[in-house]
């Protein structure tokens, strides 16, 4: 589908040096946050965190192919180039507070112990704010593209696509909380390579069945059986890792309750 790739498209000049300005200076408040989140926790998970999110762009390119995504090459400034794609300078200072920020609000809702409600309130925000955002920047100007015949698509932006940006946020907070809770400090460093890899896991595996209908057929119905088909195995994939992370209802009570000889497994 190369040919389909919208290589005459023009990074829109106006946008891209609002979204530059806007992700620096907030990115910069960001940094500034997580190193008090070093001293104020006397650990420095938050900078591993922050690092491990600046080296998700490793597999950015990978996944707007997968999902046939295309930021404007000419007039672009150029953040990083991999995989003979150009990724845009404030793509990569939005990767950083955006990967981030989503990982230490899952360390700190899993510190203090996920309900039911806050967990799938955490998905459909995550859902909610990635259609609003996008939505909201490419009503101003296209700075990238959706192209090809993309199923569930809302205004500009398809909704096949904010389900399986859910998925990978829980991915990377549950693989970056194992780290924090089973890994020793000294190789709490790990973060940084292991956030790329759930990355690619998280998103590669949601958005595969759309993604292969995308490259596969041009036959519309089964596009959106493929769309749909990522959007059921999102939620499949979010509801198999609460099971992990979210206490059922009298679960302590029951354990609580049978004799101390008997065995306990766990739940």
């Amino acid at each position: 589908c190369s040919s389909d790739l919208p290589f005459d498209a023009v990074m829109p000049p106006g946008l891209q040096s609002v979204l530059i300005t806007v992700f620096g200076i907030v990115g910069a408040g960001f940094l500034v946050f997580a190193v008090w989140r070093c001293a104020s926790t006397r650990t420095l998970v938050p900078l591993f965190v922050v690092l491990g999110s600046i080296a998700a762009i490793l597999y950015e390119p990978l996944g707007d192919t997968l999902e046939m995504a295309w930021y404007p090459a000419i007039g672009q400034v150029v953040g990083v180039t991999l995989w003979r794609r150009h990724t845009p300078l404030f793509i990569v200072l939005m990767f950083f507070i955006y990967f981030a920020a989503a990982t230490m609000a899952f360390l700190e809702l899993a510190r203090r112990g996920f309900s039911r409600r806050i967990w799938w309130a955490f998905v459909i925000g995550s859902i909610v704010g990635q259609v609003v955002l996008e939505e909201a920047i490419l009503a101003i100007a296209p700075g990238w593209i959706y192209y090809g015949p993309q199923p569930f698509r809302m205004i500009h932006f398809p909704l096949w696509i904010a389900v399986t940006a859910a998925v990978y946020e829980m991915v990377i907070g549950a693989g970056v909380y194992g780290i924090v809770r089973y890994v020793p400090a000294r190789h709490h460093w790990m973060i940084v390579p292991a956030t790329p890899l759930l990355f690619l896991i998280g998103h590669a595996t949601a958005a595969f069945p759309g993604g292969l209908a995308l490259y596969s057929t041009s036959d519309t119905a089964l596009i959106w059986l493929g769309g749909a088909a990522s959007i059921v195995l999102s939620f499949a994939i979010c509801w198999g890792l609460s099971l992990a992370f979210v206490a059922r209802p009298g679960a302590e009570e029951a354990r609580a309750a049978l004799p101390a000889s008997a065995p306990v497994r766990s739940s």
